[in-house]
């Protein structure tokens, strides 16, 4: 009912608008197309609903989002729309192989680098993602108690040094002629900064849809970051549990 008296109204401006001479018909044509313009997002989004409808529910375990990402109503619009060299099966495979967001690392690399190229964005985007795993190892020790057993402290150590002096980082650093210990500083902050952005957007959609809605929402706008989600986290709970830890942060800062 709400439709047709939407559609109604409209129709009626229309025709005033005609009536005055104010459109003619490319312009009818041109608002209808407008009007009647849904957003991808939106549609696959209620496509999935449908496909799964009474099957959304996670059950702390991310069930559900597993079997609709990996459904084939959903990696093909992933294809479409977020296209990789090769078709992946998974948003973890995916997480592993999408392209690094320029607008997240370029603002950072120019403190440090001119023009930063394609290379300085793909390395700043595998030392991210490395830095962003070990502090979920810290994390965990600190809030999950059970889950990840006593923190070692070498193996996050490792991964952060490790990422510094992996070949093309320490090219990328060469060429710039960038501090090292400056840059690691830096780079600590940057990092932490793209969690509590991450963890705010997330809790949004959250806020908005619901857990599950909220999640599936985000693996339609945010493929990588769900990706990413669903290599790090098993329990529902416990992502939900990084989320509000992580952006209180913003109010601390």
């Amino acid at each position: 009912m709400q439709n047709l008296l939407r559609f109604t109204n409209f129709m009626l401006c229309v025709t005033v608008f005609q009536l005055f001479g104010c459109l003619d018909n490319a312009d009818i044509v041109k608002i209808i197309e407008e009007e009647d313009a849904t957003p991808p997002e939106t549609i696959i989004f209620e496509k999935l609903q449908n496909e799964f409808e009474g099957r959304l529910e996670n059950h702390g375990d991310f069930t559900a989002l597993r079997k609709i990402t990996t459904s084939q109503t959903y990696l093909d619009f992933l294809e479409e729309t977020y296209p990789t060299e090769n078709r992946v099966e998974s948003l973890e495979a995916y997480f592993q192989v999408a392209p690094p967001d320029p607008e997240r690392y370029t603002s950072f690399l120019e403190k440090w680098a001119d023009n930063p190229t394609e290379e300085d964005i793909a390395v700043m985007h595998r030392i991210t993602t490395t830095y962003r795993e070990a502090n979920l190892l810290l994390f965990k020790t600190a809030n999950l108690p059970g889950e990840q057993g006593a923190l070692n402290i070498g193996l996050l150590f490792e991964k952060k040094i490790g990422v510094m002096t992996e070949p093309l980082t320490k090219e990328f650093i060469n060429r710039h002629q960038i501090p090292l210990a400056g840059f690691a500083e830096a780079t600590e902050k940057f990092v932490v900064a793209t969690e509590i952005k991450d963890a705010v957007w997330l809790h949004k959609q959250i806020e908005a849809h619901g857990t599950d809605n909220g999640l599936l929402w985000s693996a339609i706008q945010k493929p990588a970051l769900i990706g990413e989600v669903l290599q790090n986290f098993s329990s529902t709970d416990h992502f939900l549990k990084w989320v509000d830890v992580t952006r209180m942060q913003e109010k601390d800062g």
